[in-house]
Parts: structure tokens; sequence; C-alpha cells
């Protein structure tokens, strides 16, 4: 057997954080990407405050990974925990720029992972949020799946 690099759209560059701010931004167990990638910064002793979290649940029953989401907390990493049914179906422009005050800079990546419907919903919410994504569509990742 013989193996390359990793690839794919929905990588995350141990060096992304030095560049520029990392949004992830997921919903159920669309969460799971994101934590390979947290751990993998965590493993690497990278600065995670320019990271941003957000994971979207419908009830507080079913959050998952929250002692990974701790310790991203603990390293700097901004970290939103978010219970809601609407917002599970995707996020929207007046939430992120609200609530997150997206847009950033230029060298922002987003990476959404989740439903499709949430993905697709959450992705339109970004380029609206952040212009910028118009122009340089590849810093929007996504990661659609039903995983259910």
């Amino acid at each position: 057997m013989w193996v390359d690099n990793i690839g794919g759209d929905f990588v995350l560059s141990p060096t992304m954080p030095r560049r520029g701010r990392v949004v992830l931004l997921s919903s159920g167990i669309g969460i799971t990407p994101h934590v390979a990638m947290l751990r993998a910064l965590l493993d690497d002793r990278e600065a995670l405050d320019r990271v941003v979290v957000v994971h979207v649940v419908r009830a507080a029953d079913r959050a998952v990974y929250g002692d990974v989401l701790a310790a991203v907390r603990e390293a700097g990493a901004r970290v939103e925990s978010v219970v809601s049914t609407e917002a599970a179906s995707g996020l929207s422009e007046l939430w992120l720029c609200g609530e997150l005050g997206v847009p950033w800079d230029e060298a922002t990546h987003y990476f959404v992972s989740g439903a499709p419907g949430f993905v697709s919903t959450t992705v339109r919410a970004v380029r609206q949020a952040d212009p910028t994504t118009a122009l340089r569509r590849w810093r929007v990742h996504t990661d659609a799946f039903t995983g259910y």
C-alpha cells in the first residue's frame, strides 16, 4: 500500500489558523470531522485564538464531544454551543453577523458540516455575511452528509 497526502476540500491545514481565522460551523453529528481537526491542532500545540467553533444541536441532550470543546476553549478558541431546532436547519446571516461578528478578514476560512439542509442554508448565509467569499469561493469548505 502506498499513501500520499491528505486530499479533498474539507481538510484543515495546520498552518491555516496562523494565516487567518478558521470558523467551524456544524450541526448534530456534523461536528465529527471538526473534532478530528481540533484534536490535530491540540496535538500540534497550535494557538487556537483564531479558531471559532459553533456546534448546533436540536436538544441539549444531543450535544457531543464536550471534552474536546472544553479543551479547545481552554486553548484559546471561541466555542459556541447552540441549542435550537431552528438553527439546526441552518444558521442565518443575521446570526452570523450578530452573534459571531462575521465578516472578519479576507483570510478567514469557513468549514460547514452537517445535514445537507444545514450546510446549504449556512453556506448561503456565510456568503451573504462575508461577501469576500464570492470571489474567493475556496474559503468556504463543505461536508454534507445524512449520517443519521
